[in-house]
């Protein structure tokens, strides 16, 4: 394009005195000329209209000049007079007949746009920010700048800069004021008997102009009225960072604490609060300049010339497009369209404005750097991405990237839930999101009046109310696994983790500060007050009388209890709750206020997962929270005591696979129940466990955790899987997870296991045993986590083995780790190592004199088991010239040969010595002197004190299998000396009784402590390398084996079959007649006795022997579609989902049992009664041989459980495709046979 700026004459271009116009004039001129245009600055008589494309007029009398003489113009208003004297004024009329002649028509505050009946539209004033910029100045003393007065009256104050010297004279602050001598001189002259005391500085050419703005702390500006809004010198004193105190001048331009009257007081008042709080106020200022930068400015003037060359459309819209700039921050990026972008509706949003192409939007989220979510979008449509949880996003049009910048901006947060608990637990994290960002929060949540006057930077409005002038919106809530909603599924953190995630913020645990009555106490006696009501019945401690037995239990230690609920009692038909007696009864119209009182004064809080529990907490009342349905990382940890306790029947409202119905009062995923009776069965916290709650909250109240332990340092763990579904490597997944709640960054590194032939030409030297793909593929996984470990700006790197697992608490592990990297940093350690090697149950922690430098197996026992690394950051550079430069080799080796050093290492990395490594002994961090790592760690009386623990998973889910293997934990802690096994199945409530030698753990519970580790399967068992296995090496394949002897197998004992236990209740019998219990359905359909009519059969022959028939299966017809099991006639059926007990009982009572190869069949043989077992499945020998009549028939195919691999995800598997005739020729007769020997055995 060709320009014509044209000036008015009366003014010098380039600029050298203070007015604003021949400012903008020049940097039009600059600006277009980078751009590659050509920009003349013109008289107006010496412009011919076929010279230029634009021709832009800065004066009325010049616009209607050029007008008459028919040269098309674009007009820009800068006269403040056309507003000071009215409408009425000629001033006015004139300017506003330029505009109406224009094509285009200009003002730089948004005021004038209606002021001039909508005809303008508004381009803010811009500076050079290269030049206009922070700097390292001392700062001192106050500022003003500009000419004051007006035309009509050159003594008048409209810049109110007196009342900015009176303030600061008051406050004996020192104040410059710098401007034009030829404007100021006059006032300067009319007030000079007021005995002001200023500085005046008249005529500073540019240079010195900036380095006064960058010199002084803060300008004071409160004019009556200015052209610009903002006006050139704010923009300049902002963009050199200073703060600003002044009259309004327009929205989001001064701070809203910085915005005064022309009052000497009020502006007193704001200095000093600006002072007290500099870094804040110059930091937003600073960041709020970004907006005015030159290169902005013109690129949308840019684009106004070029719209008014021939797009009719854009120039009637104008006005609307470039009210959309400024109220939602819209950003023009090019010559033929504008886009707008939002993230007020709690998502990100843009909408693009005109022009006839597509253009390519793009979400990315600035962290990472992934692009979210991408749409070409034409003219006038919107796009928008669903994730509404914070992101720093940048949006991308047709690229060009709009940045995020929250920072002094308004933020609404709303509280979706209406929940008490929720609110008091998310509170907290309003304030640090307010805190990290330094943005204006709003927060609309059901319970304000809990929090306001404890929050005053907050600014708390009701549920609903709209707020003007968002920049964004988040809204904190329970979606589950909605991940648009927050980044992870609710149910898998902790609650208060849920705000953290949807914020931004790293998650730890903070007590909200909350509004509590200045009251007395109202009861003399000591007192505890309880909450014993939820929304929901599973979320009740549903123990029957249990709250009774507490309520006796604390009168009798001399409490007076307190029922707080809001509810006397609760729940729908037949699910009623009632209080238990001997309370003080304050249910019903009680207010939450009245309740914080009560809890105030409280010993201390009894209650369930709900609000009132959260109130008791945030009060500070030492509470005990007694709940079964969440996990006890759920709710707070810190002044509690957490009543938990794991079993199958715990912990369902945490796992993703179920997910709550808020609207099913009975909602239980586990299991379906029918009545209080059935949840008092289903309930497992006992009277007992509350007790002793009760007992620790009353010896040990004053000694309760108030904050939990977190590092000290950054700490990142990486920890480093091959096969994170299998067994081992879950319940390290899971031991070691937890760390994140602490504060650590926690981040799993998967690597597939290494297969094909390692490089061996790249390998270190002289290994001390032959390397092979296992060793390289380890090493590889090392050097990824080194790598992907240190990226990030941490202090420190765990490196932790697939298998690796706590023993001890977090809460310890965090105090040691803590200890651990103090020490580190003050010895000047490089390699640390925490866990030990277990070989066979034995420390492998020789002494000094056979230590083998090639290894680095000795680490701390007590702390994990298996290999943990500790490395501070300043190795990182080293070790990546080393993975560079040195040969692999298995990673405990390497890194024993960077860091002792090897001769090797030292001579290709020209060092003369080692560096220091340490290992942890008694808790204390010692320093790895001269050559030996092992050199006085490890103490032989202390390896004596070693307490030998054994973990054994039962990793079948099958009852028959739980009841066979059991006996073999027992035969393993005592065949090979363990102080103590725990044994974990699903089947512990019948086991736990009668093998009071084990300790039993319920799925997912953590066990700490343990020197060793197996598991007991079929399929999936893994062998581990080297000396690392838990189960012994090799193991036989398990079709070889019976089902006893796969227990034997994997605990490495000598095998022979052992009767097993289980518990049998002692119930009566509940038929009169002498039966027999028969069980026909299994889990796959080879499993089953497959002839036509055989179970008829039975039934017939049993009821002629005089025995009536019981069929005690879980299911009456079972299988899949097309192959239906049915219960044959004439047995009594007592199917159904009846607890193992009831069955068991059943059982016990009956003559004899008679069934396929599955658990009801155990079942009868562990009681102790004879079993008729039908099986053409397995072999004779894989059950028990002992009190059965084992059924098979050798002369057809047979035994395929034995013989091949078995699919279980096949109902109709048959290997060998003989329909089944393994069971089908299984006759009648032979079944006669069996029945005809046990039944003459029972005369």
């Amino acid at each position: 394009m060709k320009i014509s700026q044209v000036t008015p004459g009366f003014i010098e271009v380039p600029p050298k005195g203070w007015g604003a116009i021949e400012k903008i004039i020049w940097e039009y001129k600059l600006a277009f000329e980078r751009r590659g245009h050509t920009c003349d600055i013109s008289y107006l008589d010496d412009v011919l209209p076929e010279d230029y494309n634009i021709v832009h007029i800065h004066m009325a009398n010049l616009a209607i000049s050029a007008s008459e003489r028919n040269i098309p113009y674009i007009f820009t208003c800068h006269d403040h007079h056309a507003f000071i004297q009215g409408k009425e004024s000629p001033v006015y009329k004139e300017n506003l007949e330029a505009m109406k002649r224009a094509k285009l028509s200009i003002v730089p505050a948004e005021y004038l746009v209606d002021y001039f009946e909508g005809i303008p539209i508004y381009l803010e004033h811009g500076v050079d920010q290269t030049k206009y910029k922070d700097s390292e100045y001392p700062r001192v003393g106050l500022l003003c700048v500009g000419k004051t007065g007006y035309v009509t009256d050159a003594t008048e104050d409209r810049k109110g800069f007196s009342y900015a010297i009176k303030a600061a004279n008051e406050l004996e602050i020192p104040i410059t004021w710098a401007g034009p001598k030829l404007d100021n001189e006059h006032f300067v002259e009319k007030h000079k008997d007021k005995n002001w005391n200023y500085t005046m500085e008249y005529d500073l050419p540019e240079d010195e102009l900036i380095k006064l703005y960058q010199s002084s702390e803060i300008l004071i500006h409160p004019s009556e009225v200015e052209a610009g809004h903002p006006p050139l010198t704010i923009i300049e004193a902002m963009s050199c960072g200073l703060p600003i105190i002044g009259t309004y001048m327009g929205d989001g331009v001064l701070h809203p604490d910085c915005i005064v009257g022309r009052d000497s007081k009020e502006i007193k008042i704001v200095i000093q609060r600006v002072l007290d709080n500099y870094d804040f106020y110059r930091d937003w200022y600073l960041e709020n300049s970004k907006k005015y930068y030159w290169d902005k400015v013109c690129r949308r003037l840019n684009r106004i010339y070029e719209t008014t060359l021939g797009d009719d459309f854009m120039l009637e819209n104008m006005n609307r497009l470039y009210d959309n700039v400024t109220k939602r921050e819209t950003n023009v990026r090019t010559t033929s369209y504008s886009y707008d972008s939002s993230f007020t509706e709690g998502f990100p949003k843009v909408a693009i404005n005109g022009g006839e192409e597509k253009r390519l939007v793009k979400f990315i989220d600035s962290k990472t750097n992934d692009i979210v979510h991408s749409y070409e979008l034409d003219p006038g449509m919107w796009s928008s991405c669903s994730r509404r949880w914070y992101t720093e996003w940048n949006i991308d049009v047709d690229g060009e990237v709009e940045p995020w910048n929250i920072k002094h901006k308004r933020v609404l947060i709303d509280n979706e839930s209406s929940s008490l608990g929720d609110t008091i637990a998310w509170m907290p994290y309003i304030e640090e999101f307010r805190k990290k960002h330094s943005c204006e929060v709003f927060y609309a949540s059901s319970y304000n009046n809990l929090f306001d006057k404890e929050y005053p930077e907050i600014n708390f409005i009701g549920k609903g109310e709209v707020v003007d002038r968002l920049y964004a919106t988040y809204k904190l809530g329970w979606w589950f696994d909605d991940l648009s909603y927050h980044p992870k599924d609710c149910r898998e953190i902790p609650l208060q983790q849920t705000a953290t995630d949807i914020l931004g913020l790293d998650y730890k645990e903070i007590k909200p500060k909350m509004v509590i009555p200045d009251e007395p106490r109202r009861m003399e006696e000591p007192y505890v007050c309880i909450g014993i009501h939820g929304t929901s019945q599973c979320k009740y401690w549903n123990r029957k009388d249990g709250w009774q037995k507490i309520v006796d239990y604390l009168n009798e230690k001399g409490y007076k209890v307190v029922l707080i609920s809001k509810e006397y009692s609760f729940g729908i038909e037949p699910f009623m709750n009632y209080p238990p007696e001997n309370i003080i009864d304050k249910t019903g119209d009680y207010s939450l206020e009245d309740r914080m009182v009560d809890l105030k004064y409280a010993e201390f809080y009894i209650g369930i997962g709900s609000g009132l529990s959260w109130l008791a907490w945030g009060v500070g009342t030492p509470t005990i929270l007694i709940s079964s349905m969440s996990k006890p990382w759920h709710e707070f940890r810190t002044n509690s005591i957490r009543v938990y306790k794991e079993s199958k029947n715990s912990g369902f409202w945490n796992n993703p696979n179920y997910l709550f119905d808020r609207g099913s009062w009975n909602w239980n995923p586990v299991k379906d129940i029918n009545s209080l009776d059935e949840w008092d069965e289903f309930e497992p916290i006992d009277v007992d466990d509350v007790k002793s709650a009760v007992d620790e909250m009353i010896d040990n109240k004053s000694s309760l955790p108030q904050t939990i332990s977190h590092p000290k340092h950054k700490v990142k763990l990486v920890h480093l899987l091959t096969r994170p579904d299998d067994e081992r490597e879950k319940a390290s997944i899971e031991s070691l997870q937890v760390l994140k709640d602490y504060g650590i960054d926690y981040v799993q590194h998967i690597n597939e296991p290494f297969v094909g032939e390692p490089p061996l030409n790249k390998a270190f030297p002289d290994p001390p045993s032959p390397l092979g793909a296992g060793h390289y593929g380890a090493w590889s996984s090392f050097k990824k986590g080194v790598i992907d470990g240190f990226k990030d700006n941490h202090d420190f790197l765990l490196l932790c083995e697939c298998d690796c697992i706590l023993l001890e608490t977090p809460e310890k592990f965090i105090e040691i780790l803590n200890e651990v990297c103090d020490g580190v940093n003050e010895k000047d350690i490089s390699y640390f190592s925490f866990g030990d090697r277990m070989i066979d149950g034995v420390l492998n922690s020789p002494i000094y004199k056979e230590y083998d430098d090639s290894d680095l197996y000795y680490q701390t026992y007590k702390i994990v088991l298996a290999h943990m690394t500790l490395m501070p950051k300043k190795v990182f550079p080293y070790l990546l010239d080393c993975y560079d430069k040195i040969g692999w080799d298995s990673p405990d080796t390497w890194f024993n040969h960077v860091f002792q050093t090897h001769p090797i290492v030292g001579d290709v990395m020209k060092l003369e010595q080692g560096f220091n490594m340490g290992i942890l002994y008694n808790e204390v961090a010692k320093q790895h002197e001269g050559q030996s790592l092992i050199d006085n760690t490890f103490k032989k009386e202390d390896r004596v004190q070693v307490n030998k623990k054994a973990f054994i998973v039962i990793g079948s889910s099958a009852l028959g299998d739980t009841i066979a293997w059991a006996p073999y934990c027992l035969e393993y802690k005592e065949q090979f000396g363990f102080d103590e096994v725990v044994v974990c199945s699903d089947w512990n409530n019948i086991l736990k009784p009668v093998y009071p030698e084990l300790t039993f753990a319920e799925r997912g519970e953590m066990v700490y402590n343990i020197t060793k580790r197996h598991t007991i399967d079929f399929a999936n068992l893994v062998l581990k390398e080297e000396e690392m296995f838990d189960n012994p090496r090799p193991l036989k394949d398990y079709k070889e084996c019976s089902v006893q002897e796969q227990a034997s197998n994997c605990l490495g004992l000598e095998h022979k079959e052992i009767e097993p236990r289980i518990y049998i209740p002692e119930k009566p019998k509940k038929y009169p007649r002498k039966y027999v219990c028969i069980a026909v359905q299994s889990t796959t359909q080879a499993k089953y006795w497959n002839l036509d009519g055989g179970w008829d059969k039975v039934i017939a022959y049993l009821n002629a022997l005089g025995y009536q028939v019981v069929c005690i299966d879980k299911y009456s017809s079972f299988g899949v579609e097309g192959s239906f099991n049915n219960m044959p006639k004439g047995a009594l059926n007592m199917t159904g989902n009846f607890p193992i007990e009831d069955r068991i009982v059943d059982i016990n009572h009956c003559e004899f049992f008679i069934g396929t190869s599955s658990g009801l069949s155990w079942i009868a043989h562990a009681v102790g009664k004879p079993v008729v077992m039908i099986s053409g499945f397995t072999k004779p020998w894989n059950e028990f041989t002992t009190n059965v009549e084992r059924i098979h028939n050798d002369n057809v195919c047979n035994g395929c459980w034995n013989t091949h691999q078995f699919d279980n995800q096949n109902w109709k598997w048959c290997p060998e495709e003989k329909d089944f005739e393994c069971s089908k020729e299984i006759s009648f007769e032979m079944v006669k046979d069996s029945i005809d020997k046990i039944h003459e055995g029972l005369k």
